[in-house]
């Protein structure tokens, strides 16, 4: 029988239809349709119960590489995952959009409020502000390294608004974890003013503005805060965009 290492196997059953009078078959998810073989070697759609004989490889590799070290790639096969790639990305903000939502079902405890809504208020507040649509996202995503990255959120959020947003944005971003500290380091024995090591930096001031107005202000369970629904367009406006540089200039 033809194999694959790129096909989707799940274990042998019966099969309804066009297969119900094989014995077993063998279910393969492919082009996002399912299909069973039986012992011999024929395809069913499981849609329209046709059967054909095609072989599982030819299938398959219209689908996925056949290399397994990055090394043996032919350009076809990096054209292949290009497209792959170009359609994952563009469903970045349906997956930002996911993550906010968790903000709010999973949240750092203590507060008054959850992630959610902070990051809701600090977009809130800046939109209210008349604040560019990238300001605006920014201010919603601030905090959302804080699920898989609690010790370097702000890097983590800025990593993922770098290819969106101004460089001014993108560092106020980085770096307004540490500027945040001015309001509660020094309860642990830190140093709240650490940020003064960047005071010589263009967008010093711009990142203690930031962290006043945006972040810092923005835990108060009264304040008359936007629906998350309402930034949804604004979130596939600014992280649906093409960035306009290569790869490479990001490393």
């Amino acid at each position: 029988k033809a194999q694959s290492a790129f096909v989707e196997r799940r274990p042998s059953l019966h099969v309804p239809s066009a297969a119900s009078n094989r014995t077993k078959c063998t279910c393969i998810s492919l082009k996002g349709r399912k299909y069973y073989v039986d012992k011999w070697d024929t395809i069913i759609d499981q849609h329209t119960g046709t059967e054909n004989k095609r072989t599982l490889e030819k299938d398959s590799n219209m689908e996925t590489v056949n290399f397994v070290n990055m090394a043996d790639g032919t350009k076809e096969e990096y054209q292949l995952l290009d497209r792959h790639e170009k359609d994952y990305v563009s469903r970045l903000p349906e997956r930002i959009i996911k993550a906010l939502v968790r903000q709010g079902e999973d949240s750092i405890g203590g507060y008054k409020i959850t992630r959610l809504e902070h990051a809701l208020q600090s977009a809130t507040r800046a939109r209210r502000d008349g604040r560019t649509d990238e300001y605006i996202v920014a201010a919603l995503l601030h905090d959302i390294g804080d699920e898989l990255a609690p010790f370097s959120h702000s890097e983590m959020a800025a990593a993922i608004l770098r290819p969106y947003v101004s460089a001014q944005i993108y560092w106020i971003v980085k770096h307004h974890g540490l500027f945040q500290m001015v309001y509660y380091a020094h309860h642990f024995g830190g140093d709240r003013n650490a940020r003064d090591k960047l005071k010589d930096h263009r967008w010093y001031q711009d990142a203690v503005e930031f962290c006043e107005r945006y972040d810092q202000n923005c835990f108060d369970p009264n304040y008359d805060t936007e629906p998350l629904v309402s930034f949804e367009p604004l979130i596939h406006k600014v992280l649906g965009n093409v960035p306009a540089f290569t790869r490479e200039e990001l490393v």
